[in-house]
C-alpha cells in the first residue's frame, strides 16, 4: 500500500499520517464495510455499515443508505464509499446514496472487462478523451441521446478520421449496453443516436513503392548501417513484418540453423512460423555473429541510453525516415534515376515508408502468381480483402499482361483495322473514281447508287 498522506484533526489542528499508520492502529486490518437490506420509506433498499473513527481516536459504525436495490450497484457503491472514507475524514450520509455517475460505471465496466481478459486500451482511450470531459459527472440513468451525439460532433469536427468516429461511438454503444444488460438503464440510448454526416473523404493516396533494383540498391550501399538494411530485409522476406514485430523479434524465435522463424505479430496477437529463405539466412548468421551470438533477447534492440539492450518500443521508434534518406542517397550512388514521389508528396502518392516492406512482400506474391489464400496466410492477414488492399500497392499488378488481350494489328495498316474515319474516306474515294455522287448521307455510310 502506497504511504499516502491523510490529514486527521487533533488536539493540535490537523496532523498528517500515512495511511499505512490507519491499518497498523485497526491492527493490519482494511476498511471494508458490510451490506444490509433494510425498509426505508416503504420499500427495500440496500444499506451500508461501515466503520469510521471518531474525533477521541476511537471508532464506531456507522450505517449510510446506498438507495438502491440493486446489489450490484450497492456493491459497487460500498467499494466507493470505503476509498473516500479512507482518504477523508468524514462522508456525508446523502453522498454515499447519490445516484451512480457514468464515471463510476465507466470505471467498473473497465475493471472488469480487464478480468475477463479483454484489451480495454482502445475502449478507454476513445471514452477518457471525448466522453467523460462532457458525461462523466451525469447520474448513468439520466444520459440521453441529446448528451452523446454531441460527443460524435466534436469528433467530426475536430477532423478525425472517419474509423475514429467509428471507435468512439462503437466503445459508447459497448458501455451503455453493458449498462443495459444489468438493468440499469431503461434502454440504450446509443441506440437512438444517429451518426452525425462525415465530410467528404479526402482522396486516398497510396504509398509510392521502391522498385526490385532500387530495394536492391538500397541493400548494396555501403552507406546504409548494417542494422537498418537488414531489418528493412527481414521485414520484406520474412512474412511482411510490420515495424512492432521487427521490434519484438528475438533471437529465441530462429531455430539454431535460422531456417525458420516465429514471426510475432504483435498485433493480431497470432504469431505464426514462417521459412527463413536461404539467401536471408546468411545475411542472419552474420548479423548474429556481429551482435556475440547471443541466444536470447532483441534481434534489432535500443543502442543508447537507460534502455539499452532492451527491446525498441512500438512509439518513438521511426525507421521511415532513416530509409528514405538512405534510399535517396543508394540510387545515387548506383546511378539510378531519382523518383521524387518516393520522397516527398505528390498530387497522387505519399512517400515511402517503412510499413511499405509489407505491402511489397504482398505485392511481390500476388505477382508470383501465389494463390490469394496462400498469400494472405504467408502475411498474417486476417482475411483475403484485407490482403488485396496490401497487394493492390505494387504497380506491378496495375499493368495488363499481354496475355489478357486480344490481337492488336498495328494503326492504318493495309490488313488491319482502321479508324472510322479513315474507312469514311476510303470510301468517298472510290465513289469519286467510279463515277458516284454521294449522298448527304456519306456519313451514315450510305451512297445514292450502290457500290460495286
Amino acid at each position: 500500500m502506497s504511504d499516502s498522506k491523510i490529514a486527521r484533526p487533533g488536539a493540535s489542528g490537523n496532523t498528517e499520517i500515512n495511511a499505512r499508520d490507519i491499518l497498523c492502529e485497526r491492527g493490519g486490518r482494511r476498511r471494508t464495510g458490510s451490506l444490509t437490506l433494510r425498509r426505508r420509506a416503504g420499500k427495500m433498499t440496500w444499506c451500508a455499515q461501515v466503520t469510521v473513527d471518531t474525533n477521541d481516536g476511537a471508532t464506531k459504525r456507522v450505517l449510510y443508505s446506498l438507495d438502491t436495490d440493486d446489489r450490484t450497484i450497492a456493491k459497487r457503491k460500498l467499494r466507493k464509499l470505503v476509498s473516500r472514507l479512507d482518504n477523508e475524514r468524514e462522508v456525508r450520509r446523502d453522498d454515499a446514496g447519490a445516484a451512480e455517475t457514468v464515471s463510476d460505471y465507466f470505471a467498473a465496466w473497465l475493471e472488469r472487462r480487464r478480468a475477463e481478459g479483454y484489451d480495454v486500451r482502445d475502449d478507454e482511450r476513445s471514452i477518457r478523451a471525448w466522453a467523460i470531459p462532457d458525461l462523466g459527472h451525469l447520474p448513468l440513468v439520466d444520459v440521453r441521446a441529446h448528451h452523446l451525439r454531441p460527443v460524435l460532433v466534436a469528433v467530426v469536427e475536430a477532423g478525425k478520421a472517419r474509423n475514429t468516429v467509428k471507435n468512439v461511438r462503437g466503445a459508447l454503444q459497448r458501455l451503455f449496453k453493458a449498462a443495459w444488460r444489468e438493468e440499469l438503464i431503461r434502454e440504450n440510448p446509443m441506440d437512438r443516436v444517429e451518426t452525425p454526416r462525415m465530410p467528404d473523404a479526402p482522396v486516398v493516396k497510396p504509398r509510392a513503392l521502391p522498385t526490385d533494383a532500387e530495394f536492391a540498391a538500397f541493400l548494396s550501399f555501403d552507406g546504409a548501417s548494417l542494422e537498418g538494411k537488414l531489418t528493412a530485409l527481414v521485414a520484406r522476406t520474412l512474412g511482411g513484418m510490420r515495424a512492432s514485430d521487427v521490434n519484438a523479434l528475438t533471437w529465441s524465435d530462429f531455430t539454431d540453423d535460422f531456417s525458420s522463424v516465429i514471426v510475432p505479430r504483435t498485433k493480431t496477437k497470432r504469431p505464426q512460423r514462417l521459412t527463413v529463405p536461404a539467401a536471408v539466412r546468411a545475411h542472419l548468421r552474420a548479423w548474429h555473429e556481429h551482435e556475440g551470438s547471443p541466444s536470447v533477447g532483441p534481434v534489432f534492440p535500443v543502442r543508447r541510453g537507460e534502455r539499452a539492450g532492451e527491446h525498441k518500443s512500438r512509439r518513438g521508434t521511426s525507421y521511415a525516415a532513416r530509409f528514405r534518406r538512405d534510399l535517396r542517397l543508394a540510387l545515387e550512388a548506383a546511378g539510378l534515376p531519382i523518383r521524387e514521389e518516393l520522397f516527398v508528396e505528390t498530387d497522387t502518392s505519399l512517400p515511402t515508408d517503412f510499413h511499405n516492406m509489407r505491402r511489397m512482400f504482398a505485392g511481390g506474391l500476388a505477382a508470383a502468381g501465389v494463390g490469394l489464400q496462400q498469400a494472405a496466410a504467408l502475411t498474417g492477414h486476417s482475411s483475403e480483402q484485407v490482403h488485396n488492399l496490401y497487394a493492390s500497392h505494387d504497380p506491378r499488378l496495375r499493368e495488363v499482361p499481354l496475355a489478357a488481350l486480344p490481337s492488336i494489328p498495328a494503326p492504318n495498316a493495309t490488313d488491319g483495322f482502321v479508324s472510322v474515319g479513315a474507312r469514311l474516306a476510303k470510301l468517298a474515294q472510290v465513289a469519286e473514281e467510279k463515277g458516284f455522287e454521294p449522298s448527304d448521307g456519306l456519313r451514315r455510310r450510305r451512297f445514292s447508287k450502290p457500290l460495286p
